[in-house]
């Protein structure tokens, strides 16, 4: 039968997200057994982590026209790494940030230059992060607790990718406390002079 223009287009959006997850979940499953095998062979390019961090950004922007999502990236601030890797892991990041959050709560995504390093914040005003499940989060698989997180589809590969590619690129991945309510989620690299 024929469906209304505004039902079409609700299950071509609706398609749409589910390619994208599932293509993320195969982009996930597959560099997360190449990483462990040691099988993937990194590059240590410059790149410019500014551009990068800003065309990601972008790219949540437009596929969530309705969400408020703030940026605020600073240009010029180059790295050495692997322009995939990097990509997926500000990518995993703002992906959670926007999935773990209610659709009417503000995502931040922020990249300053502190000293020597390049310092990628992306924050949410979700339910947060217990002390307890802060460092198992990066753990293989691992999903917290909250029930509202367990609603949300995932498979627990995002953060520990993200934790494995910023250890690839020397760096390092931490999560504070989003006042009043969300976390924030610190990647630092170290930035080219």
């Amino acid at each position: 039968r024929r469906l209304e223009e505004s039902q079409q287009q609700r299950l071509l959006h609706n398609t749409l997200e589910e390619t994208n997850r599932l293509d993320t979940l195969c982009n996930n499953l597959l560099l997360s057994s190449q990483i462990d095998a040691g099988g993937y062979r990194t590059t240590n390019d410059e790149q410019d982590f500014s551009r990068l961090a800003a065309d990601c950004a972008e790219g949540y922007i437009t596929r969530y026209p309705r969400r408020h999502i703030g940026k605020d990236i600073d240009v010029n601030i180059f790295v050495n790494g692997d322009p995939f890797l990097l990509q997926m892991a500000v990518n995993n990041l703002i992906e959670n940030a926007i999935k773990y959050s209610g659709k009417e709560m503000a995502v931040g995504i922020s990249l300053k230059k502190e000293g020597d390093q390049a310092i990628l914040r992306v924050s949410d005003e979700g339910p947060g992060i217990a002390d307890t499940e802060k460092k198992k989060i990066f753990e293989k698989f691992y999903r917290t607790g909250n029930e509202a997180t367990r609603r949300a589809k995932g498979t627990g590969l995002g953060l520990y990718l993200t934790s494995r590619i910023a250890k690839t690129h020397d760096g390092n991945i931490t999560i504070l406390n989003n006042i009043p309510t969300g976390s924030i989620f610190v990647l630092s690299l170290k930035a080219e002079a």
